[in-house]
């Protein structure tokens, strides 16, 4: 009987360990700045990661270790695609690959089904894929400065959650904008003044 007790209390104590932080309560964590020092933290504890300009060595293995992690920023990296890696991560709720070199998204970002956060500014993303509507908690989408002027028909999926997109630094006419508009109407825009560019 003691040794069940103390079986439960450990199935207890880490289930509660495993849920998600909200918003507020994630923001007062610690954000580690490299892999090496949220390596050497409790990796129970490690919420938010930093990384800057390279990828870390054998960085697949390594970020796998942190499976309470739910903000991760890959900036200014040079990258040409997503890790794939990062559509692994589960529990995430902000991701932030802005300042890279991306031309598309994955089709398995749909796997990140909790993300409410989606920083990719600073790309070159003409288009971003269908699976985009299985973000069904996605609440704030940053796309400013890339190439998209078009979004996809599925995203009307996250009516209900998308509140934000930002278009900004990005050139596209009037009917670029409606049309855009039409697909999320209760999400507020943030669009640069309009062009006299024609509709690709």
């Amino acid at each position: 009987m003691k040794y069940w007790c103390l079986y439960l209390c450990c199935v207890l104590c880490f289930t509660a360990k495993a849920q998600l932080l909200d918003s507020a309560t994630l923001s007062t964590q610690v954000l580690y700045l490299n892999m090496e020092d949220a390596e050497q933290a409790d990796v129970l504890s490690v919420y938010r990661l930093r990384l800057k300009r390279k990828l870390p060595a054998d960085f697949e293995s390594r970020i796998r270790k942190f499976p309470h992690l739910q903000e991760l920023q890959l900036v200014s990296m040079k990258l040409k695609e997503v890790p794939p890696v990062v559509c692994e991560l589960t529990s995430l709720t902000r991701l932030d690959i802005s300042n890279n070199k991306l031309e598309h998204l994955p089709k398995d970002i749909k796997n990140l089904t909790r993300l409410e956060y989606l920083i990719l500014n600073r790309n070159y993303l003409q288009s971003l894929p269908a699976e985009i509507q299985y973000l069904s908690h996605l609440v704030y989408l940053d796309l400013w400065s890339n190439l998209i002027v078009e979004l996809p028909q599925e995203i009307t999926a996250l009516e209900a959650t998308l509140r934000e997109v930002d278009l900004r630094v990005i050139n596209m006419n009037d009917e670029h904008k409606i049309a855009m508009q039409a697909l999320l109407p209760r999400t507020h825009f943030y669009f640069s003044p309009s062009c006299n560019c024609t509709m690709k």
